[in-house]
């Protein structure tokens, strides 16, 4: 919803399948595009995404990328670098439940002393 460009792919030969599938830029002003509402998501909250409509929205042949029905090609192009990019969101997620563990582990009482001095807490952390 903040974008000025959008990577959008479309079925430029359906009777392909997968390997019918284009790759276009379509900058945001053309007439037809519009972004119909913003989705609220629980977490990954730095990554806007909304609701994308095309409505005669006519996108020049210069805009496409790569070759025409050559959309999986792209996609895969960026795959590795979005793996590593969703990995530091996964390490980051799993720092801060360690460290809030750790916290209730050393404040957590049982038996008149905090759970993280027990041999079976301490081996789950």
């Amino acid at each position: 919803p903040i974008a000025d460009l959008v990577l959008v792919y479309a079925k430029t030969s359906p009777e392909k399948g997968a390997k019918g599938i284009s790759a276009f830029i379509v900058e945001t002003d053309t007439p037809g595009f519009k972004v119909a509402q913003k989705l609220n998501k629980m977490g990954f909250r730095g990554s806007p995404t909304g609701e994308l409509v095309f409505e005669d929205c006519r996108v020049p042949a210069k805009n496409l990328v790569g070759k025409l029905d050559g959309g999986v090609a792209v996609t895969m192009s960026g795959l590795d670098l979005e793996r590593a990019i969703g990995s530091f969101s996964a390490l980051g997620i799993s720092q801060r439940a360690l460290d809030i563990s750790i916290d209730y582990a050393k404040t957590r009482q049982q038996f008149g002393k905090p759970i993280a001095n027990f041999q079976m807490v301490q081996a789950m952390l």
